[in-house]
């Protein structure tokens, strides 16, 4: 196998959250990220031609995690914030502006939808990201 790193760091923008990263609908990480940096990395078999789905799932955020004041205005929030998204060293940041897509219900408060991924996520909803290997020739396909 020729292992091919999918990798970012994340971290909480207020208390810590839920995220949980699927690869082909199985886990690979179930993890509480708080404010700290928290490095993530997935492996690709890239010796194997085939599409791939990767989730990048929120969950279990609850009211607790957003202050408002009275008039109900938000004044502390708590979302995911993404940096440093690689694939083998090479920066797809904002590949994935126009790749990945976040779905979310506004925490139960409305319908759902679905928008671009800009390396925040604030509520429990799943970024979707649709991959090939081998990855170099995805790279070369999107760039």
């Amino acid at each position: 196998m020729t292992p091919t790193d999918f990798s970012f760091n994340v971290k909480s923008s207020g208390k810590p959250l839920d995220l949980e990263v699927k690869l082909d609908n199985i886990i690979i990480h179930d993890l509480t990220i708080d404010s700290g940096i928290t490095p993530v990395t997935i492996e690709l078999d890239d010796d194997v031609e085939a599409d791939h789905c990767l989730e990048i799932i929120l969950k279990n955020k609850t009211p607790e995690h957003t202050i408002v004041d009275e008039n109900d205005n938000i004044v502390e929030d708590s979302e995911l914030v993404f940096s440093d998204i690689m694939v083998d060293e090479i920066d797809i940041e904002e590949l994935l502006y126009f790749q990945a897509k976040y779905s979310h219900k506004f925490n139960g408060s409305g319908e759902l939808t679905e928008e671009n991924f800009y390396g925040t996520i604030g509520c429990n909803g799943t970024v979707e990201i649709n991959l090939q290997t081998p990855i170099y020739l995805w790279l070369l396909e999107n760039l």
